[in-house]
């Protein structure tokens, strides 16, 4: 699965607790638990309290 390889290749370099860098943006958002962008933003949101 493309998203298990991306989460497995980025995440020794990527900190995807911090809602500020690039990495836990593309992790959340465009690699996130649903294929909706929306929805994705939507969690991202709620998951940082944002």
């Amino acid at each position: 699965k493309k998203k298990d390889a991306y989460i497995a290749r980025h995440k020794v370099n990527e900190n995807f607790n911090d809602p500020k860098t690039p990495g836990s943006l593309a992790r959340h958002i465009l690699w996130g638990s649903t294929t909706s962008l929306r929805k994705n933003i939507e969690l991202f949101k709620k998951k940082f309290n944002l």
